[in-house]
């Protein structure tokens, strides 16, 4: 006697969870992670605001100064607007497993290993090496999600190995 399988379930990943249970999640579509990054791009861009008004002040003053200066001051606001993003994913990542878009939407970022969070290295590398080398390869990283039927894992989910999976609310009852 042959069942057929269900959409859900047909899509379910085997994750395992802080319990040490396997328990099956769904996972998260490209359209809804890409909905996660405008949010979270919105909240960091907010974030940033601050150092952006400060450097702006500060590179009329140097322009006045030369070339030389002018980049130094591009490198530093550069790197400080990374390192903001570095606090801003691995915090939330670290205590909530997803970033506030994730988690308005319903999603969660899982150490495809144990079912979860990801741990710092993971985070960093998801975030700063997996999506550069997404983005260096036009967007193919990003692509081939929509081609991987059974996990649908981008680049920077295989070279961190995490999985972002759609976790529904539960009922009030």
């Amino acid at each position: 006697m042959t069942t057929t399988a269900t959409a859900e379930q047909k899509w379910s990943i085997p994750v395992r969870v802080e319990t040490r249970q396997w328990k099956r999640f769904t996972r998260a579509p490209m359209m809804r992670r890409l909905l996660a990054v405008f949010i979270d791009g919105s909240v960091v861009s907010v974030l940033q605001l601050l150092p952006a008004s400060l450097f702006y002040m500060l590179g009329i003053f140097v322009d006045t100064q030369g070339a030389g200066a002018a980049l130094a001051i591009r490198v530093l606001y550069f790197s400080i607007n990374m390192s903001l993003w570095a606090m801003y994913v691995a915090y939330f990542y670290q205590h909530y497993g997803a970033t506030p878009g994730k988690l308005l939407l319903g999603m969660r970022v899982l150490d495809r290993r144990w079912g979860t969070n990801p741990s710092l290295s993971q985070t960093l590398n998801r975030e700063f090496v997996g999506k550069f080398l997404s983005f260096l390869v036009l967007g193919g990283g990003f692509i081939i999600a929509f081609f991987d039927r059974r996990h649908g894992l981008t680049l920077h989910d295989r070279i961190s190995n995490t999985q972002v999976v759609y976790v529904p609310k539960r009922n009030a009852s």
